[in-house]
């Protein structure tokens, strides 16, 4: 798988065309999204859980243990699920713009959104030696670094699978991420409201 990885990071359009031919399965693209989440939600947990934490004086085992867990793994579930919904909104509307890809095909192509997590993980070590306000900026820093460059991959890798320009593929990806934000912006208003 990290060789499939690092071909990925260096040529997403010629990686999802072997990727493609060689008739992966989206089990590929689960564990790209699962291993991304496990790196990026590990971080969030050092840096909320541990520096966190230990910021406001609690240096409860127990509870570090316990929060930590319950990040990491609500992070994998959050990403699996973004994955899954985002993946279906863009596959309709790579249909309704005349897209080829089956759903399989684009769940595969939008998996390399979350490489750049997965890579940008790589720092990690660095929040062990900045302190927690530090550490919560460089982290917000780097996931959106990784979340610009994982839109183009997106835009990349859809416009491949479905034989789109990178106009048609930027219209069906932007379209997709506005329901979400429009979508999740009433939910979680009324979630907070009380």
């Amino acid at each position: 798988m990290l060789d499939y990885i690092g071909m990925m990071v260096v040529s997403p359009r010629k990686s999802i065309q072997i990727l493609v031919a060689e008739k992966r399965s989206i089990l590929l693209g689960l564990a790209i999204v699962i291993l991304a989440s496990l790196v990026g939600g590990l971080n969030l947990a050092y840096i909320v859980s541990i520096k966190g934490l230990g910021f406001v004086g609690l240096k409860l085992p127990f509870l570090v243990s316990l929060s930590s867990v319950g990040i990491v793994g609500g992070y994998i579930i959050l990403n699996i699920v973004l994955w899954l919904v985002l993946g279906v909104l863009i596959y309709a509307f790579d249909k309704i713009l005349g897209g080829k890809a089956s759903l399989e095909t684009v769940l595969l192509a939008y998996s390399y959104q979350w490489l750049p997590v997965l890579i940008t993980g790589l720092f990690s070590p660095i929040f062990y030696y900045l302190d927690t306000l530090t550490s919560i900026v460089v982290y917000v820093l780097l996931l959106l670094i990784a979340l610009v460059w994982g839109y183009v991959y997106t835009l990349i890798t859809n416009a491949e699978v479905n034989k789109f320009s990178l106009g048609q593929s930027f219209a069906s990806v932007l379209i997709a991420y506005i329901i979400i934000v429009i979508t999740a912006l009433p939910v979680s208003m009324v979630g907070g409201v009380h």
